[in-house]
């Protein structure tokens, strides 16, 4: 993985500031005042029912999701089970998840498609 080096080096901390993760060593691209940074959701379930695709996370998905994989790479330094669980904990983080749901919930995604949903809210996280 690109970023994984980088990553390995980072301190655990109980949260992250902007000036912690928006660094070069992270920068993807830039276009004028436009600027992109590396947030690790690189996790693909190729057993997934159904894809929601979100445009790019945002701040506070990035720091959640630096957050988790660090941890995980404290706990057991398996690279590739860090962005599983960043995947399943971080994506569609705060209150974007509980809209998610909501929206998914009353469109009843999981009947019209004959599969189960599992998904948890993190409202209490926020």
């Amino acid at each position: 993985m690109k970023f994984e080096k980088e990553i390995r080096n980072e301190i655990l901390k109980d949260s992250y500031t902007k000036e912690d993760l928006i660094k070069e060593k992270y920068l993807v691209s830039k276009e004028g005042e436009i600027e992109i940074y590396y947030a690790p959701f690189d996790y693909i379930n190729l057993d997934a029912s159904i894809i929601i695709v979100g445009i790019t996370p945002g701040w506070s998905q990035m720091e959640k999701s630096f957050k988790t994989i660090i941890k995980e790479l404290t706990k057991n330094n398996n690279f590739s089970l860090g962005l599983k669980k960043v995947k399943s904990e971080c994506s569609f983080a705060g209150s974007m998840r509980n809209n998610l749901i909501k929206m998914l919930d009353d469109l009843e995604v999981d009947r019209k498609l004959n599969i189960c949903l599992l998904y948890t809210s993190d409202a209490a996280d926020e």
